[in-house]
């Protein structure tokens, strides 16, 4: 690589991670990130590569390339410090709201996980959010339900439903939640 491609691609990459937001919201911010953080180090490598290979011959103007390379590396460890950092949040943000069960309505009530269902990736850009079917009753009419169960114990009638009970006014729904 060539001093002009050099300093061509670091302003690349500088722009680049400019456009960032400090914050990602969505996944298309992600991969951007995540192409930026790419480059970044990829650049670093073939600068680092660069110095290393002119400096061997000239060990006395090494410490003069060495601070040349510094103007590059130093912002590109920023660069790469900053995107693993806002990829990480974004990560972490994500998982969080993921681990949290999907609190049913009022009428719905939760489920218990369906242990036989396989678990599946989901269909996003994302490669670490997956899914898990399970079963959950849901009320869809509770005038239907009989007296005994209006105590709205939840987990009678889902035991009753599990069991093959045909209890009015309920029934179980597959539903997935996040892994």
């Amino acid at each position: 690589m060539k001093d002009a491609e050099i300093l061509t691609s670091f302003k690349n990459v500088q722009h680049l991670a400019s456009e960032i937001p400090r914050e990602i919201k969505v996944s298309d911010a992600y991969r951007r990130a995540t192409d930026c953080h790419a480059l970044a180090k990829q650049l670093y490598k073939s600068i680092d590569e660069k110095r290393e290979v002119s400096k061997a011959p000239h060990l006395e103007a090494g410490r003069a390339i060495d601070a040349a390379a510094k103007l590059f590396l130093t912002p590109l460890d920023g660069i790469i410090s900053d995107m693993n950092r806002i990829r990480d949040d974004y990560k972490k943000r994500i998982a969080a709201t993921m681990e949290i069960p999907i609190k049913p309505d009022a009428i719905a009530i939760g489920g218990v996980p369906d242990l036989s269902q396989q678990s599946k990736t989901a269909d996003t850009e994302l490669p670490f959010v997956r899914t898990r079917a399970y079963m959950a009753m849901e009320v869809f009419d509770l005038s239907l339900i009989p007296r005994q169960y209006l105590v709205v114990d939840n987990a009678k009638v889902l035991e009753a439903l599990k069991a093959g009970v045909d209890v009015p006014g309920a029934r179980l729904v597959k539903r997935e939640t996040y892994l």
